[in-house]
C-alpha cells in the first residue's frame, strides 16, 4: 500500500495515484463517491483510459455510484458517466430529489475507486471525491494498493455501498437537473490576527 498526500506544495498527487492501479490488465472499474463534477469525471476518465488503452477502457465494465446530496453533484457529471461505454450509474438515496434543498437525512460519503483485473484488484481509497479540485488541488490523502482476489473483500464492500441506491434514469436526471442550482463558492473567513502582547 502507498499513501499519496496532496496539498498546495504537492498538487495533482491524487490524480497520479491512479497510475498505480490503472493498466491494460483492468477489466472492470467500480467507483463510489459522494460528489461528482463533469470536469473531474472527464479528467479522471481521460487519465485512466490513457493508462488502460482506449479500446480496453471502452470494453471494460463500469459501475459508478454517486449522490445528489445538497446538490453538490453536477448533473453534467451524471450524464457524462452514463454515456460512457459499458457504463451503469447508481444514485444513492434517490428520494433526495424530492426533498427541499436536496437535503439528505443521512449523507452518502464514501470515496472508493476499484480496478478489477484477472489476478489483482486495485484500489484507491481516501478523502477524494470525483471532482477536479479533489484530483489536483485540494488537500487530500488517498491510500493505493492491490490485492489478489482470494484475499480481497472488495466485492462485499461494493455490495454494501450499493445498498439504498437505484439506477440513474432519464426521469431522475431530468428532475434533478430541474431542481439543481450551481453551488456558490463559500467565502473563507480569515483567521483572526493574534493580539500583540
Amino acid at each position: 500500500m502507498k499513501i499519496f498526500t496532496q496539498n498546495s506544495r504537492c498538487p495533482s498527487q491524487v490524480l497520479f495515484a491512479f497510475d498505480e492501479v490503472a493498466d491494460p490488465s483492468v477489466q472492470q472499474v467500480r467507483w463510489a463517491v459522494a460528489y461528482s463534477t463533469r470536469k473531474g469525471s472527464k479528467r479522471l476518465v481521460d487519465r485512466i483510459s490513457d493508462r488502460m488503452g482506449k479500446s480496453r477502457w471502452e470494453e471494460s465494465e463500469k459501475q459508478f455510484i454517486t449522490s445528489l446530496d445538497f446538490g453538490l453533484t453536477d448533473p453534467g457529471a451524471l450524464e457524462f458517466l452514463a454515456g460512457l461505454p459499458q457504463s451503469k450509474v447508481y444514485i444513492a438515496s434517490p428520494e433526495i430529489v424530492s426533498k427541499p434543498h436536496l437535503m439528505p437525512s443521512k449523507a452518502y460519503h464514501p470515496k472508493l475507486y476499484l480496478f478489477y483485473a484477472a489476478k489483482t484488484t486495485g484500489y484507491v481509497v481516501g478523502s477524494a471525491n470525483l471532482t477536479d479540485s479533489a484530483l489536483i488541488s485540494n488537500t487530500e490523502v488517498v491510500a493505493v494498493g492491490k490485492e489478489t482476489p482470494e484475499n480481497s473483500t472488495w466485492n462485499d464492500v461494493w455490495d454494501e455501498l450499493l445498498l439504498d441506491t437505484a439506477p440513474l434514469t432519464t426521469a431522475l436526471l431530468s428532475e434533478y437537473r430541474r431542481k439543481w442550482v450551481r453551488p456558490k463558492r463559500r467565502p473563507v473567513e480569515p483567521d483572526p490576527r493574534p493580539r500583540p502582547p
